[in-house]
């Protein structure tokens, strides 16, 4: 859980607040079979849960999407790409009954 103290927000007159609480809660869940080339593939899913304790230290959407992974590992480095997009699939105001 990400615990966010003295996080700046800015209020969009050139100067800043500062918010301190709990963010939204990021997840991924990804299954990545064994290869003995070096090459890494991962396949999953990614996700976002609205957990956040102030309204400007999370986005108050819960999110679901795909996720991918594609890199190769060698003795000396690890070079790789982690593309994914997540969809809102509950809306912004899936807890406040007045929506």
């Amino acid at each position: 859980m990400p615990l966010l103290a003295a996080q700046p927000i800015p209020l969009g007159t050139g100067q800043f607040d500062d918010e301190s609480g709990l963010g939204d809660i990021a997840f991924d869940l990804a299954y990545a079979p064994k290869r003995d080339d070096g090459l890494l593939i991962a396949y999953g899913i990614i996700s976002t849960l609205p957990t956040a304790t102030e309204d400007t230290l999370g986005n108050d959407r819960l999110t679901l999407g795909p996720e991918f992974l594609i890199g190769k590992i060698t003795k000396d480095y690890v070079l790789g790409a982690f593309p994914n997009h997540q969809w809102d699939i509950a809306g912004s105001c899936y807890q406040d009954s007045q929506c």
